[in-house]
Order: C-alpha cells, then sequence, then structure tokens
C-alpha cells in the first residue's frame, strides 16, 4: 500500500521503506515526516529544476541512507513520545492519520529549530503544556538533519547558492575550498 502525504501527495515509495517491517500507522508517521522534509526543503522545485519526475517515488533521487535514517528516527521519536500526545481522554489518536502526520510534522520542525513545532503555542493548546514540552525535548534529542548531502539528482546552482553559508564561513575557506565541495555535489553517479 502506497501512503500519500497531505500536502504535496509525495508518494512515499522508496526501495529501503519497503524493505522495512513497518505497520501501518507507522508508515502514516514515516510519510508524514517526509512530506515536511519534502515542504521545508522543496523537494518538488529541486526534482523539477533537475529533471526528475518525483511522482515516481524517491528512489534515484535521494539516498537510500538517508531514508534509512529517517525511519530509525521516526520509530525512535515514536517509542519515546509520551502516550498522552496520542490519548485525549479515550480518544486514540495514534489510528487517526491526519494527527499522526501533524505529530511528524512538527517532529522534523522541532528537531531543525524551523519556527514552528512542539514548543509553539498551538501545540502546547492541542497537546498540552507537559506533553508538548517533552516531545520537544525528544525531538531535540535527535539533533538537525538535513538532506542536502544526500541527494542523488544533479542539484541545480540556484538551489546550491543559499547553503553556502550553512556550511562555509568566507573568513575560514577559501573559494577554491568551497568549490571543490560543490564539485563534490554535483550530480552522483555521473
Amino acid at each position: 500500500m502506497q501512503y500519500k502525504t497531505i500536502a504535496e501527495d509525495l508518494i512515499l515509495k522508496h526501495e529501503t521503506i519497503e524493505s522495512f517491517p513497518l505497520k501501518d500507522d507507522e508508515k502514516i508517521f514515516i510519510a508524514g515526516y517526509i512530506n515536511a522534509i519534502s515542504f521545508t526543503e522543496d523537494w518538488r522545485g529541486i526534482a523539477e529544476r533537475a529533471g526528475y519526475d518525483l511522482d515516481s517515488g524517491l528512489d534515484g533521487f535521494i539516498a537510500p541512507d538517508f531514508i534509512r535514517k529517517a525511519i530509525c528516527d521516526c520509530l525512535g521519536f515514536i517509542s519515546a513520545a509520551p502516550a498522552r500526545i496520542w490519548l485525549d481522554g479515550s480518544t486514540n489518536h495514534w489510528h487517526d492519520p491526519e494527527f499522526t502526520r501533524e505529530v511528524a510534522s512538527l517532529f522534523w520542525y522541532t528537531r531543525n529549530g524551523m519556527g514552528s513545532g512542539f514548543f509553539d503555542s498551538d501545540s502546547k493548546e492541542k497537546f498540552g503544556e507537559w506533553a508538548a514540552m517533552l516531545c520537544c525535548g525528544i525531538s531535540e534529542i535527535f539533533g538537525e538533519e538535513s538532506p542536502f548531502f544526500n541527494y542523488l539528482v544533479s542539484i541545480p546552482d540556484e538551489d546550491l547558492e543559499p547553503e553556502y553559508e550553512k556550511f562555509f564561513d568566507p573568513n575560514k575557506h577559501t573559494t577554491d575550498e568551497i568549490d571543490e565541495v560543490i564539485v563534490k555535489l554535483k550530480p552522483r553517479g555521473e
């Protein structure tokens, strides 16, 4: 069964995902997490500019190791998150796909400090302050993550430009050092 994400209908199909024995609810969580990555990193735009058809799935677009780590991180979060995040009185939200995807997105946003996440007032109101703050702490334990070095497609220069500031300090790195890394980032497998 393929799980489509809410915002972009990105098909969660990748050889790595298919090799994991996942429960349906876990797949929905992972789909929400991958969708959050796709949204913040503009995978649709990158794929379009690179000439890659993202509708066929993620194989050939993103490295299997990145997907494997995403799956492990999602399963780790699910295991560590307090039961209160899923339970509201007698209602178990774990089986509510939209709720599950929302929690997965908040996990991605929080771990990367994206200005929205478990720490904002909407989350505290929805989940309760204690559960939201606990999920915030759990998310931050996983540390920041970026798919930037895991693309298997040729990344257009306009997508590389904003990333320079994250990885290079012009006061510490020479232009030649920066150019050398950029050449390594260009198409894998060519």
